[in-house]
């Protein structure tokens, strides 16, 4: 379909668009890449697509409509990157991945390298620019990378505290581990900036509150979703997309896939 027959269909009838075979295929192509990789919780490839389409027709067929524009380029390039978005929703959810998880180490080089051999796939591309950000914080990026894999209820290994571990005693490393060391997504995020901040007051040696360690966090976490942003091509993050995203990321599941 032609990208001027697109748009007009878009702005007259989106709907329409969404059921033609022509954007049907589209989604079938990205849900595709999705189960071949192994990601996906559902059974068969038609459960995704139904919710897909659902999702779509429902919503978000409107704001596509209202936010494409023709200088963005294609039309179809710009909804399969929706239709991805709407599978890191629908796929990656909080669920038992103690044993999947990688340390904050062992995740960065492997998927740098990846990024080369899975560039023209969309998932692919936004791990590994994921990645790329968080290697760009210099100033205390083991404290963010830390409470970024809390934040996304990510349990928490030994490699994940060394540094910790050498500036505080082994009880309080332990309790730790005790705490983060396994599936926690019950424990809302007031209290786990309540249990690490004194923590992270130890190692620093400051006198910080939890909701200070929390402003700061925050202003890091919007700073990166303004990076991984990328409106013009319909790739657009919120705090659980990114969660979503940084769950993929240090999944062993995942990674493996």
């Amino acid at each position: 379909m032609e990208n001027h027959i697109a748009y007009n269909l878009l702005q007259n009838n989106p709907g329409k668009l969404i059921c033609s075979p022509a954007f049907q295929a589209s989604i079938r192509k990205v849900v595709n890449k999705w189960v071949q990789r192994g990601f996906i919780k559902y059974a068969h490839t038609d459960d995704l697509t139904q919710e897909v389409n659902t999702l779509l027709l429902e919503k978000r067929c409107y704001q596509i409509q209202k936010n494409y524009k023709l200088e963005y380029g294609s039309l179809v390039l710009y909804f399969e990157r929706v239709v991805y978005n709407l599978c890191v929703d629908l796929i990656v959810k909080p669920t038992k991945i103690d044993k999947y998880c990688y340390s904050l180490d062992d995740v960065n080089p492997r998927f740098v390298a990846m990024h080369s051999q899975y560039e023209n796939d969309l998932l692919e591309i936004e791990k590994s620019r994921l990645v790329l950000l968080l290697n760009k914080f210099n100033e205390n990026k083991g404290k963010f990378l830390l409470l970024l894999k809390l934040y996304s209820r990510l349990p928490l290994t030994t490699n994940d505290i060394k540094d910790i571990s050498q500036k505080v005693n082994r009880k309080v490393a332990k309790e730790l581990l005790k705490d983060f060391g396994k599936s926690y997504t019950d424990i809302e995020d007031r209290e786990i900036f309540e249990k690490i901040t004194p923590i992270l007051n130890l190692v620093e040696q400051k006198k910080v509150s939890p909701d200070a360690t929390r402003r700061w966090f925050s202003s890091k976490v919007n700073l990166l979703i303004e990076k991984m942003n990328r409106k013009t091509q319909g790739i657009e993050y919120d705090r659980e997309a990114l969660k979503n995203l940084t769950q993929i990321v240090f999944n062993r599941v995942s990674l493996s896939a």
